[in-house]
């Protein structure tokens, strides 16, 4: 279901023309995590928004905040140990992820 809705978000945001290998990676990457072992009932609430907060961020709605921002930079990585380190600002990106889709009228 998760897959569902990040692959349907993609699909909104994203202008037809519009190419990126790096958002293509980005996506494959975190759903495969998302088949993985990286990814538990645990963190799958925190994993949803930092794939959520790269994918808007590569597309331009987010910039940023230094809350967060290290795990804004390419390479992308999803291992259990990066989703923990961002847990603690899970709360504040996603404020920020609504923020981004109500400014887009999406």
């Amino acid at each position: 279901m998760l897959a569902i809705r990040v692959l349907h978000l993609v699909r909104r945001l994203i202008v037809d023309e519009e190419q990126g290998s790096v958002l293509f990676d980005l996506v494959w990457d975190g759903l495969s995590a998302l088949a993985g072992p990286e990814v538990t009932q645990d963190n799958i609430a925190s994993f949803e928004v930092l794939l959520v907060l790269r994918i808007l961020h590569e597309l331009g709605y987010v910039q940023g905040d230094s809350a967060y921002t290290q795990h804004l930079s390419p390479p992308y990585h999803f291992s259990s140990e990066h989703i923990s380190l961002f847990a603690p600002t899970h709360r504040r990106a996603l404020i920020e992820i609504n923020r981004a889709l109500e400014a887009s009228h999406l």
